[in-house]
């Protein structure tokens, strides 16, 4: 009796186009949902740039220079400029801020002996870009992180 089930072999070809079929179903239904999966929930990326700046104590401006890195949609920044504790935020600035552009940004009361910092935040990913002091006279680099 244990002979005679060993060799039935009616109904394998069967068995194993099922067993194949599964296989291929799961793999296709694999490859969707990875697909669909990599668009969904996305957090955007983080722009790269480099930026120099300098203010001017005669005009009472801060001006930041696109030194390097990507263009970037000015709508999506917001600068913050801190002169001796007094914080002022820019943003919804209009335009494309790209290489060899510069922000002139109005402060009130600058001078000789404040410290100058600027912050440059990305708002969609909610990352500081650059941050640092700005010097008067000619263009530095504001990055410190």
């Amino acid at each position: 009796m244990d002979k005679r089930i060993r060799d039935d072999e009616r109904a394998v070809s069967e068995l194993v186009g099922e067993i194949m079929l599964i296989g291929v179903v799961i793999i296709a239904f694999g490859i969707i949902a990875v697909s669909v999966y990599s668009y969904i929930d996305k957090t955007p990326d983080t722009p790269h740039i480099e930026v120099a700046g300098r203010c001017d104590i005669d005009s009472n401006y801060v001006y930041l220079k696109h030194q390097g890195g990507e263009s970037i949609d000015k709508e999506n920044l917001r600068i913050l400029v801190d002169v001796g504790g007094d914080t002022s935020t820019f943003e919804n600035l209009e335009g494309l801020w790209t290489l060899g552009g510069v922000i002139g940004l109005s402060i009130e009361n600058i001078t000789q002996n404040d410290t100058v910092r600027v912050a440059i935040v990305h708002v969609l990913s909610d990352t500081v870009l650059t941050s640092g002091d700005v010097a008067e006279g000619t263009f530095e680099s504001t990055a410190t992180n």
